[in-house]
Protein backbone atom coordinates (compact mmCIF):
# COMPACT_ATOMS: atom_id res chain seq x y z
CA UNK A 1 0.00 0.00 0.00
CA UNK A 2 1.67 3.37 -1.18
CA UNK A 3 1.38 6.75 1.09
CA UNK A 4 -1.49 7.88 -0.83
CA UNK A 5 -3.54 5.09 -0.39
CA UNK A 6 -2.96 4.97 3.53
CA UNK A 7 -5.78 6.66 5.81
CA UNK A 8 -4.24 9.25 8.46
CA UNK A 9 -4.26 6.67 11.19
CA UNK A 10 -1.91 4.43 9.37
CA UNK A 11 0.87 6.68 8.76
CA UNK A 12 3.84 6.38 10.81
CA UNK A 13 5.25 9.07 12.37
CA UNK A 14 7.95 8.42 15.36
CA UNK A 15 8.95 10.59 18.12
CA UNK A 16 12.02 10.32 19.36
CA UNK A 17 13.00 10.62 22.85
CA UNK A 18 16.72 9.58 25.02
CA UNK A 19 19.16 10.64 26.98
CA UNK A 20 21.82 13.79 26.61
CA UNK A 21 25.09 12.77 26.18
CA UNK A 22 25.36 12.46 30.37
CA UNK A 23 22.77 10.53 30.59
CA UNK A 24 25.27 7.89 28.54
CA UNK A 25 27.68 8.06 31.74
CA UNK A 26 27.06 4.98 33.48
CA UNK A 27 28.20 2.82 30.32
CA UNK A 28 31.88 1.71 29.85
CA UNK A 29 32.22 2.95 26.29
CA UNK A 30 29.81 5.79 25.45
CA UNK A 31 30.78 6.42 21.81
CA UNK A 32 30.90 2.14 21.47
CA UNK A 33 27.27 2.45 22.93
CA UNK A 34 26.00 5.04 20.41
CA UNK A 35 27.57 3.00 17.41
CA UNK A 36 25.44 0.34 18.51
CA UNK A 37 22.33 2.77 19.30
CA UNK A 38 22.57 3.97 15.29
CA UNK A 39 22.65 0.50 14.12
CA UNK A 40 19.68 -0.82 15.89
CA UNK A 41 17.70 2.39 15.27
CA UNK A 42 18.55 2.47 11.40
CA UNK A 43 17.42 -1.59 11.82
CA UNK A 44 14.23 -0.27 13.43
CA UNK A 45 13.36 2.72 10.81
CA UNK A 46 13.91 0.60 8.13
CA UNK A 47 11.13 -2.04 9.56
CA UNK A 48 8.71 0.59 10.43
CA UNK A 49 9.10 3.10 7.23
CA UNK A 50 7.96 5.96 8.72
CA UNK A 51 6.92 9.06 6.62
CA UNK A 52 7.91 11.31 9.39
CA UNK A 53 9.83 11.55 12.52
CA UNK A 54 9.97 14.55 15.33
CA UNK A 55 12.90 15.03 17.12
CA UNK A 56 13.52 17.31 20.18
CA UNK A 57 17.10 18.39 18.66
CA UNK A 58 18.87 18.08 22.24
CA UNK A 59 22.49 16.74 22.45
CA UNK A 60 22.84 12.81 22.65
CA UNK A 61 20.20 10.44 21.17
CA UNK A 62 18.29 13.13 19.60
CA UNK A 63 20.77 13.99 17.28
CA UNK A 64 21.66 11.01 16.41
CA UNK A 65 17.69 10.46 15.34
CA UNK A 66 18.36 13.17 13.46
CA UNK A 67 21.33 12.40 11.50
CA UNK A 68 19.83 8.73 10.94
CA UNK A 69 16.65 10.16 9.69
CA UNK A 70 18.87 12.30 7.10
CA UNK A 71 21.14 9.47 6.18
CA UNK A 72 17.97 7.39 5.65
CA UNK A 73 15.94 9.69 3.73
CA UNK A 74 13.11 10.05 6.43
CA UNK A 75 11.93 14.03 6.62
CA UNK A 76 12.04 14.92 10.01
CA UNK A 77 11.00 17.88 11.95
CA UNK A 78 13.19 19.42 14.51
CA UNK A 79 11.32 20.66 17.27
CA UNK A 80 13.12 23.23 19.06
CA UNK A 81 12.18 24.07 22.47
CA UNK A 82 13.06 27.60 22.33
CA UNK A 83 15.54 29.70 20.60
CA UNK A 84 18.93 29.22 21.18
CA UNK A 85 18.73 26.14 22.82
CA UNK A 86 22.22 25.50 21.64
CA UNK A 87 24.09 28.62 22.97
CA UNK A 88 25.85 27.05 25.93
CA UNK A 89 26.76 23.80 23.54
CA UNK A 90 30.74 23.09 22.16
CA UNK A 91 30.89 25.22 19.16
CA UNK A 92 31.75 21.18 17.41
CA UNK A 93 27.94 20.16 18.64
CA UNK A 94 26.48 24.21 17.44
CA UNK A 95 27.82 23.48 13.94
CA UNK A 96 26.44 19.98 13.63
CA UNK A 97 23.15 21.58 15.10
CA UNK A 98 22.30 24.10 12.39
CA UNK A 99 23.22 21.77 9.75
CA UNK A 100 20.95 19.30 11.10
CA UNK A 101 18.43 22.58 11.57
CA UNK A 102 19.04 23.33 7.67
CA UNK A 103 18.46 19.63 6.65
CA UNK A 104 14.92 19.64 8.56
CA UNK A 105 11.85 18.99 6.53
CA UNK A 106 10.80 21.97 8.79
CA UNK A 107 11.83 23.77 11.86
CA UNK A 108 9.45 24.20 15.17
CA UNK A 109 10.87 26.94 17.45
CA UNK A 110 7.99 26.33 20.17
CA UNK A 111 9.09 29.03 22.83
CA UNK A 112 10.83 32.15 22.09
CA UNK A 113 12.85 31.75 25.23
CA UNK A 114 13.88 28.58 28.31
CA UNK A 115 11.47 28.69 31.15
CA UNK A 116 10.88 25.62 33.16
CA UNK A 117 8.54 23.39 31.55
CA UNK A 118 9.54 24.56 27.76
CA UNK A 119 11.43 20.82 27.21
CA UNK A 120 8.24 18.86 28.59
CA UNK A 121 5.74 21.07 26.11
CA UNK A 122 8.76 20.58 23.34
CA UNK A 123 8.03 16.64 24.07
CA UNK A 124 4.10 16.46 24.21
CA UNK A 125 3.99 18.90 21.16
CA UNK A 126 6.18 15.55 19.61
CA UNK A 127 3.96 13.04 21.26
CA UNK A 128 0.60 14.56 20.31
CA UNK A 129 1.77 14.69 16.67
CA UNK A 130 3.10 10.96 16.14
CA UNK A 131 2.07 8.10 15.96
CA UNK A 132 4.89 5.82 18.10
CA UNK A 133 7.78 6.79 20.46
CA UNK A 134 11.33 5.81 19.95
CA UNK A 135 12.99 5.53 23.24
CA UNK A 136 16.20 5.41 24.28
CA UNK A 137 15.56 5.24 28.04
CA UNK A 138 18.03 4.11 30.56
CA UNK A 139 15.54 4.24 33.40
CA UNK A 140 16.74 7.96 34.78
CA UNK A 141 14.30 10.14 36.27
CA UNK A 142 13.98 13.20 33.98
CA UNK A 143 12.70 14.62 30.33
CA UNK A 144 13.01 11.18 28.54
CA UNK A 145 11.14 9.27 31.26
CA UNK A 146 8.67 12.91 31.61
CA UNK A 147 8.34 11.61 27.93
CA UNK A 148 8.02 8.27 28.07
CA UNK A 149 5.06 8.70 30.82
CA UNK A 150 3.33 11.46 28.58
CA UNK A 151 3.11 9.09 25.64
CA UNK A 152 1.78 6.06 28.27
CA UNK A 153 -1.02 8.36 29.05
CA UNK A 154 -1.32 9.20 25.31
CA UNK A 155 -1.48 5.82 24.11
CA UNK A 156 1.34 5.71 21.89
CA UNK A 157 3.32 2.80 21.32
CA UNK A 158 6.68 3.09 22.48
CA UNK A 159 10.01 1.18 21.36
CA UNK A 160 12.39 1.04 24.05
CA UNK A 161 16.14 0.65 22.41
CA UNK A 162 18.30 -1.92 24.15
CA UNK A 163 20.84 0.00 26.48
Amino acid sequence: MTEQNKTPAEIEIVAFTGHRPNGFKDWPSTQKKLSDLNGELAGLLRVLKPAKAFSGMALGFDMLAAKLCVQLGIPFIAAVPFRGQELLWPEADQVEYHKLLFQAEQVRILQESHYGSVYDERNEHMVDNSTRVIAAYAKHPGGTKNCIDYARLAKRPIHFLDL
